[in-house]
């Protein structure tokens, strides 16, 4: 069933969707060989069932009637969207949007794909496979890309990031923490283990400024944002939470990483703390469902996932600098946030959104 989609003074959209828990398996993951996931070679056709509508004040709304989108990635102005359909007899897709609006179905038979990241000419994505994950690997240079398994048995994967000739993997550490993992994108050796939070915390967002990685490892009391060297190893908490609200994405830019914070009865708060460690710094607060966070040197956006969520931006400084948030629209369902070269995308009910930055 198709929800409204609340339109009101729109130039964007976003939110985070959950996806469903995986059951654990005290297992690292593997690399896998080609061809062993699921999902299938595109048809190379544009998908009849996404039309462009308008949005409103320069957005563009693509509606993707009937299934929930799980995931953006950007590559310029092209965007990759993971698809999963309410019909459950159905199977999840993997689309390509250009510049133009133009939709390409690159993966038809997939189970429950999610976490699309772009390096160079390939696009990763997870896809559940029995009670674990894969990461596919899709070769966007190729006329007809098709899914070749890259690792295998990940547990409940939260985020991918691709970085300086290698994969990062956020997940499950066998149920009793989180862990982040590298593989070479070439395929060849073994992965390694950049850090690990253990006890009891679930995986969420992670970003990367090429030097280290930096991740929410979440709990019922708020959790920890860690920061992980990529090389010659070391981590450190940058911020911890003990008393309520879960974490959610993750951000970096200018030396901060930015990062959501949903607590109940509308006190969610989008918060900004240095790369170094100190006292974070409140960038918005009292919001409903804060899920995706995404900055750039001049703004930071940020989505609120409710009925009739919102994106909205505001200065690096933000809240404690006297920064006044924008909200850019209202959509039901706002969910995931991804930057292009000229706009941001992100995802609604059974929409994707397009909104000049």
């Amino acid at each position: 069933m198709l929800k409204a989609l609340l339109i009101g003074a729109v130039t964007g959209v976003a939110a985070c969707l959950a996806i469903a828990c995986q059951s654990t398996e005290n297992r690292p993951p593997t690399s896998g060989g080609p061809g062993g996931g699921h999902g299938g070679g595109g048809s190379g056709a544009s998908d009849a069932g996404s039309t462009p509508l308008e949005g409103g004040a320069g957005g563009a709304l693509l509606d993707f009637t009937g299934y929930t989108p799980t995931g953006l990635a950007t590559a310029g102005d092209v965007v990759y969207v993971t698809l999963v359909p309410l019909d459950t007899t159905l199977t999840g897709k993997v689309d390509e949007i250009d510049a133009t609006g133009k939709i390409t179905e690159l993966v038809t038979n997939a189970a429950l794909p999610s976490l699309p990241t772009v390096s160079a000419s390939v696009l990763y994505y997870a896809d559940v496979v029995g009670t674990t994950s894969t990461i596919e690997r899709l070769d966007l240079s190729t006329s007809t890309p098709t899914p070749e398994a890259f690792v295998t048995n990940v547990v409940s994967p939260s985020a991918l990031v691709a970085t300086s000739g290698s994969l990062f993997i956020e997940s499950s550490s066998g149920g009793v923490g989180v862990q982040v993992d590298s593989y070479p994108e070439t395929g060849a050796g073994a992965f390694t283990s950049i850090s690990s939070t253990p006890g009891e915390y679930t995986p969420a967002g992670m970003a990367t400024d090429g030097s280290k990685i930096y991740y929410a490892a979440a709990s019922i009391g708020g959790g920890q944002i860690v920061s992980a060297q990529i090389v010659g190893g070391g981590d450190d908490s940058l911020w911890s939470g003990s008393d309520t609200g879960t974490l959610g994405g993750v951000s970096i830019s200018n030396g901060i990483v930015y990062f959501t914070l949903a607590i109940a009865s509308g006190n969610g708060v989008v918060y900004g703390v240095p790369v170094s460690g100190g006292v974070a710094s409140e960038i918005a607060t009292g919001l409903d469902a804060p899920a995706d966070v995404v900055a750039t040197p001049s703004y930071v956006y940020y989505t609120t996932n409710t009925a009739a969520g919102g994106v909205f931006r505001t200065t690096p400084g933000g809240a404690d600098a006297g920064g006044v948030a924008e909200q850019l629209g209202v959509f039901a369902g706002a969910a995931h946030l991804a930057v292009g070269t000229s706009y941001l995308y992100v995802t609604a009910d059974q929409a994707v959104a397009r909104i000049p930055q």
